[in-house]
């Protein structure tokens, strides 16, 4: 979510809608712009800073952390370890499928290794 972009807009008394006329696109796109889902091209930018005279670098910033409020804070918290956990679980599924051919765990890296798996499939399966 670009948070600055919209505060510049609420602050401007302006809607999603009167905003993407200002600038000469549709609506859909000007939300894509506002929810970080779309880039968007020089000129647009340029007119949103000239729109609401803050500096497009500013309003481009798609990484509002101090802006979240606090259930968005949890959701990006909870998609972080996610996504960690997707990593670890890479990681460690290559290291897995390296034990022996009798499939035994014998060295407790594997052991431990194999139970962050299982934590990792269990936290994405709750």
């Amino acid at each position: 979510m670009r948070q600055i972009l919209k505060n510049a807009r609420t602050t401007a008394g302006m809607t999603q809608k009167e905003a993407a006329t200002a600038i000469k696109v549709s609506e859909r796109f000007y939300q894509h712009l506002e929810a970080g889902t779309r880039e968007g091209k020089g000129r647009i930018w340029d007119a949103l800073e000239a729109l609401f005279n803050t500096p497009q670098r500013e309003l481009r910033n798609n990484d509002s952390h101090g802006n979240y409020s606090s259930s968005e804070q949890n959701g990006v918290a909870e998609a972080k370890e996610l996504n960690e956990a997707a990593q670890d679980f890479m990681i460690d599924v290559e290291t897995i499928l390296d034990i022996g051919e009798d499939g035994r765990l014998d060295c407790p890296e594997r052991r431990a290794k194999a139970e962050r798996i299982r934590k990792a499939i269990e936290a994405v399966l709750e």
